[in-house]
């Protein structure tokens, strides 16, 4: 994922995360050598199946924050926590009510198109498809779209941050 640098250069910048566990790290394609940030984003660390990243201006300082999902794991917490480009955390929240463990996909949006970006969940495996958009500050639920379908495989979201797009996630069916 591109985005820009911690710095404010414009430099591009990828954040990536194994699907082993919770471990996040930022670095340049310049030199991919070298992590500018490198953290576990939840506790215990080993406890997800990955994590899914996104990055995008949320709280209107011009640089962006890292949004991190929960992968799906057994804690019952459909967690997402925001960091930093340092890797610190600013805020820890559930995408979706206590017990469900099948994992939240993250995406950043301007949803409201008030200049800064907004939180976007999808439930994973073991929920119907539910999005979820969140304000970043304050915290609150803007809106939530449920899929027509029976499906319990989950669903993921994504965006094109450099299109300035929303985040597309399957269309509903005709």
């Amino acid at each position: 994922m591109a985005m820009r640098g911690p710095d404010s250069t414009g430099e591009s910048l990828v954040v990536a995360s194994p699907a082993i566990n919770s471990h996040v790290t930022t670095f340049t394609l310049e030199d991919p050598s070298r992590a500018l940030a490198s953290f576990y984003a939840f506790n215990p660390v080993n406890l997800y199946q990955g994590v899914w990243v996104a990055a995008g201006h949320l709280n209107g300082d011009g640089l962006s924050e890292l949004v991190v999902g929960a992968g799906p794991g057994t804690n019952g917490k459909a967690e997402i926590s925001v960091f930093n480009m340092k890797g610190e955390l600013l805020k820890n929240f559930l995408a979706f009510s206590q017990g469900f463990n099948g994992g939240v996909s993250v995406a950043v949006s301007d949803y409201d198109k008030d200049g800064v970006g907004d939180i976007f969940a999808s439930s994973g495996a073991g929920a119907k498809a539910t999005f979820n958009v969140f304000n970043y500050d304050p915290l609150e639920l803007m809106d939530a779209v449920f899929l027509p379908t029976n499906s319990l495989l989950g669903t993921f979201v994504a965006n094109n941050p450099s299109a300035g797009s929303k985040p597309v996630y399957p269309p509903a069916p005709a």
